[in-house]
C-alpha cells in the first residue's frame, strides 16, 4: 500500500504542469526571449561577416508554343533552348549597345551570365534525386532507373520561368548590371524574331544600284538592261504578292497614302506599257541591237534549255519513286485502313505473340504515307517550276525570232535617248523597291509587336547574395538550438526546483 501511494505521489499530472507554468511563466518567457534575441543577433552577424558572392537576377516567364514532347519551339518551328536567352549574338549586342569596350573585356563580359531554373518544384525534384544519387549501393542499373525516372518527373513540371542571373564585376556599377540584364531579354526576342524574318521577302535594292550602273557604263547590251529591269520587276511583284499574304487581311498605308496593291498595280503598268514595248523596240532597232545583246538571248535560250531538262529529271524520277511506293505499301494510317468500297475501318490490334510484328507494321505503313506526301509534294513543286521555265523559254524564242524575221522601221530614240528612259525606269523602279522595303519594315513591326516569347515573371531586376552557407540554414539551425537548450532547462527547472 505504502509503495502504491509513493508511485502515484511520484506520477506527473496536468495539474503539476499547469502549475509549474504559472509559477515559473515569466521566468520561461525572459529565457526565450533572451533565446531569440541570441539567435537574430547572431543570424545578423552571420549576414553580415559570412563570406558571399553578388548577384543580379531577373524572373522571366517563357511564353512560346509547347509541343507534345514537351519542349518549347520557336514560331518558325526551331526548337528553343533556354541558353539562346545569353547567345553570344545576344551578349554581343548588348555588350556594343552599352558601350563597355572601356570598363570589361567581351571575353570576361560573356563568362558573367548564366541560366538557371526558378521552378521550387524543380528545386526539390534536383534535391529529392541528388539525396538518391549519394547512396553509396547503386549499380549500373539503379543509375539508369534513377535517371529514367527523373527524365519521366521533369518533363511533368511546368517549366515556364527561368532565371537570368548576372554574376558582380569590379568594373561594372549597380547600374550596369540593371541595364544590361533588362536589355537581353529584349535584344534575345529581337534577334531570335528575325530568324522567322526570312519568310518576308527582302529587295536587294543596294546591289540591284550597283548592277545598273556597271551595265550602264558599257555602250553594248541595251538588251541585256532592259531584261535585268524586267527581272527585276518580277522579284518586285513576288515580294509584293508574298507581304499581301503577310498582312493577313490588315490594311497597312504608307506616309503617302499608298497600299500594297498600288505598288502592285505600278509593277504591272511598268511591265505591260514599258518593258514590254522597249524590249521590242530594241529587237527591230538596227543601232540598239547589238550582237552582244544577240549572244545573251542565244545563251539564255540554252540556259533555260539546261534548267528545263534538268526539271524533268526531277519529276521523271520523283514519280517513279511515288509509284514504287504505291506498289509496295497499302495506304493506311496507324489508326485506320481502307476497305474494298474505300472507306476507313478501325485497325485491330491482336494482343499475341505478333504484336510487336503488327506495331512495326503499322509504323512502317505511317512512315511509307508521310514519304508519299513529301514526294508528291515535290512533284507539284517541280511542275510549277517547269511552268516558270518554259514561259521563260517561250518568252526568249519570240524575242528571238522576232529580231531575225525584223522589218525596218523609223528609229524613235537614238542610243542616248535610249538610255536616258531607261534611267528613268531604274528610277522607278527604285522608288518602288524603297516603298516595298518600307512596306516589309511596317509589316515586320506589326507583325512582332502584336507577341513576344516572354513576360516578366517579376517587376525589377533582384541582388542576390550567394552565401557559402544558406543564412536560412544558419538561423534554423540556430532555432533548432535554441528550442532544444529551452526545454532541457524546463525539465532541469521542474525536476529539480518545483518538484522539491
Amino acid at each position: 500500500m505504502e509503495e502504491r501511494t509513493k508511485m502515484n505521489d511520484n506520477e506527473l499530472t496536468l495539474t503539476d504542469i499547469l502549475l509549474y507554468i504559472k509559477r515559473f511563466f515569466v521566468k520561461i518567457m525572459t529565457r526565450g526571449i533572451i533565446t531569440i534575441v541570441i539567435i537574430l543577433a547572431v543570424t545578423v552577424l552571420a549576414w553580415l561577416l559570412l563570406p558571399y558572392k553578388m548577384r543580379y537576377c531577373t524572373e522571366l516567364e517563357n511564353t512560346l508554343k509547347k509541343t507534345d514532347g514537351h519542349t518549347y519551339v520557336y514560331p518558325n518551328g526551331r526548337a528553343f533552348n533556354a541558353l539562346d536567352v545569353i547567345s553570344p549574338a545576344v551578349l554581343r549586342e548588348v555588350y556594343n549597345n552599352m558601350k563597355l569596350e572601356d570598363k570589361i573585356p567581351y571575353t570576361d563580359f560573356v563568362t558573367l551570365f548564366y541560366i538557371d531554373n526558378s521552378s521550387m518544384k524543380q528545386a526539390r525534384l534536383d534535391a529529392e534525386y541528388e539525396a538518391k544519387l549519394s547512396k553509396k549501393n547503386l549499380n549500373t542499373v539503379s543509375l539508369n532507373l534513377l535517371e529514367k525516372e527523373y527524365n519521366l518527373k521533369r518533363t511533368q513540371i511546368a517549366n515556364d520561368i527561368f532565371r537570368v542571373n548576372m554574376k558582380t564585376h569590379y568594373s561594372l556599377s549597380k547600374g550596369d548590371c540593371i541595364q544590361a540584364l533588362a536589355l537581353i531579354p529584349e535584344t534575345w526576342f529581337q534577334i531570335y524574331s528575325k530568324t522567322e524574318a526570312a519568310a518576308l521577302p527582302k529587295v536587294e535594292l543596294d546591289a540591284w544600284k550597283k548592277d545598273f550602273a556597271e551595265s550602264m557604263k558599257a555602250k553594248e547590251g541595251n538588251m541585256v538592261i532592259l531584261e535585268k529591269a524586267r527581272v527585276y520587276t518580277n522579284l518586285l511583284k513576288v515580294s509584293c504578292d508574298s507581304l499581301q499574304k503577310m498582312l493577313d487581311g490588315k490594311n497597312i498605308a504608307l506616309d503617302s497614302g499608298e497600299y500594297l496593291e498600288d505598288i502592285r498595280r505600278k509593277l504591272d503598268h511598268i511591265q505591260k506599257f514599258q518593258i514590254s514595248v522597249f524590249s521590242q523596240f530594241i529587237i527591230m532597232s538596227s543601232s540598239l541591237f547589238s550582237q552582244y545583246d544577240q549572244i545573251y538571248l542565244l545563251r539564255s535560250l540554252k540556259t533555260t534549255d539546261r534548267e528545263l531538262m534538268e526539271v524533268e529529271e526531277n519529276i521523271k524520277y520523283a514519280t517513279q519513286a511515288l509509284e514504287l511506293i504505291r506498289s509496295t505499301a497499302p495506304v493506311r494510317t496507324p489508326g485506320a485502313t481502307r476497305n474494298q468500297k474505300g472507306d476507313y475501318t478501325t485497325v485491330n490490334l491482336e494482343f499475341n505473340d505478333s504484336v510487336f510484328s503488327q506495331i512495326a507494321e503499322l509504323i512502317r505503313n505511317d512512315v511509307t504515307n508521310t514519304v508519299r506526301r513529301d514526294v508528291a509534294q515535290k512533284i507539284i513543286a517541280y511542275g510549277e517550276q517547269k511552268a516558270r521555265i518554259v514561259a521563260e523559254k517561250a518568252y526568249i524564242k519570240d524575242l528571238i525570232d522576232t529580231q531575225k524575221k525584223k522589218t525596218p522601221i523609223d528609229e524613235l530614240y537614238s542610243a542616248s535617248e535610249f538610255r536616258s528612259r531607261m534611267t528613268v525606269l531604274q528610277n522607278e523602279l527604285l522608288d518602288i523597291a524603297q516603298k516595298i522595303q518600307q512596306f516589309r519594315a511596317k509589316i515586320l513591326k506589326d507583325y512582332l509587336t502584336a507577341r513576344s516569347f516572354y513576360k516578366p515573371a517579376s517587376n525589377s531586376v533582384k541582388i542576390r547574395r550567394d552565401y557559402v552557407i544558406s543564412i536560412a540554414k544558419v538561423a534554423l539551425g540556430l532555432l533548432a538550438l535554441g528550442i532544444l537548450y529551452n526545454v532541457i532547462m524546463i525539465c532541469l527547472d521542474f525536476k529539480f526546483k518545483y518538484q522539491r
